[in-house]
């Protein structure tokens, strides 16, 4: 059983609030076992719990920026195509379908942390301001 420090706790912390990696991630790439720190962070006395719990709220706010990110970012979304002599731009639509899915995906997670339906966090109708 690994010791707690408030080192660990923080670098736990700290790649948790910076990315959408889980937590059974974080504990294999720091050789820490998942039910150990699950341990101390549900452990209302802990000093992790209360840190943990603010980098789940940072982490659900990364998430939404990567999101935002993805559907803002054309980049690719028009290919240059040559057929015989004439070059054209076309809809690159497998770039499309694959930010569809990385939205999609990080929609979910987003919808899990935050605890509210993935509808309501993914709609295809317009928000009106």
């Amino acid at each position: 059983m690994a010791k707690y420090t408030t080192r660990l706790g923080d670098n736990i912390c700290k790649r948790t609030a910076n990315s959408s990696v889980g937590l059974r991630q974080i504990c294999k790439d720091l050789g820490v076992a998942y039910s150990t720190v699950t341990g101390w962070i549900y452990n209302g006395d802990h000093e992790l719990c209360a840190k943990y719990k603010r980098a789940k709220e940072l982490q659900v706010q990364n998430i939404a920026d990567e999101i935002l990110e993805l559907a803002d970012n054309t980049c690719n979304d028009f290919m240059t195509v040559e057929k015989g002599y004439k070059i054209k731009e076309v809809l690159n639509r497998e770039n499309i379908a694959r930010s569809k899915m990385q939205i999609s995906a990080r929609a979910r997670t987003l919808a899990k942390l935050a605890q509210r339906p993935v509808n309501s966090i993914i709609t295809t109708s317009p928000v009106p301001f």
